[in-house]
């Protein structure tokens, strides 16, 4: 989660990264994501929640982004806009 408290221009530039040196040579990239600039870039989505330890890792969504939205439960959701 290198996004978590960095500041915009530094996701900004780890995300261009990845999207440039892998992505675009054809590789896949998992990552798992905070912020919500990066997530709504994704080409595929999985959620898992609803909360961390014993609370979670139950399947909650897997994917389009724009189909979060309509996951009741989903914190992801409350903030995709």
């Amino acid at each position: 989660d290198c996004a978590t408290g960095a500041a915009t221009p530094c996701v900004d530039a780890a995300h261009s990264t990845l999207q440039h040196s892998l992505v675009d040579k054809g590789h896949t990239v998992i990552v798992i994501e905070h912020h919500l600039e990066v997530i709504k870039d994704a080409d595929y989505l999985i959620e898992i929640g609803p909360d961390g330890g014993e609370a979670g890792g139950d399947l909650l969504y897997q994917g389009r982004v724009d189909g979060i939205k309509k996951v009741k439960g989903s914190v992801t959701a409350d903030y995709m806009s």
